[in-house]
């Protein structure tokens, strides 16, 4: 089976589970040697593409280097409550502390995050990431 039609394969039976069934989401990410680390993605703040590499940022500070590039993890990221806001990097929509549109118009803004790290929105994605910020917030 090729991985694209598992990956949808995967998301469709997830979204089909009912919400109280959806265990929390893991990545288990590629290290030295074959062995696999399990990463809780509510942990992970943003993950960033160097090349053919990635590197998520985890909120206790540490940083993951895999030897996959981030399209491999596109759809587990993409329905787990990240949004790509740059061409290459990934937020989690839940360690945004702040967004900051830009001045002029013509550059996206930046996201301060729960760590105090700032990443750069590209205008191409502001509007997607305004849209999924929006629909996150909640008012109890």
């Amino acid at each position: 089976m090729l991985p694209i039609t598992r990956n949808i394969e995967s998301l469709l039976l997830r979204l089909l589970q009912p919400e109280e069934e959806i265990l929390p989401a893991r990545l288990y990410l590629p290290m030295q040697q074959g062995v696999r680390r399990m990463v809780e993605l509510s942990s992970v703040l943003y993950c960033r593409a160097q090349r053919s590499y990635c590197t998520f940022h985890l909120d206790n500070g540490e940083n993951i280097l895999v030897s996959q590039p981030l399209k491999e993890y596109e759809p587990t990221l993409a329905t787990s409550g990240f949004v790509r806001v740059h061409h290459s990097c990934f937020v989690n929509l839940n360690s945004i502390r702040q967004y900051n549109p830009a001045t002029d118009n013509r550059g996206g803004g930046s996201v301060l995050l729960n760590d105090g790290t700032v990443l750069e929105v590209s205008r191409r994605k502001k509007d997607d990431l305004w849209q999924k910020l929006n629909a996150s917030t909640t008012i109890k």
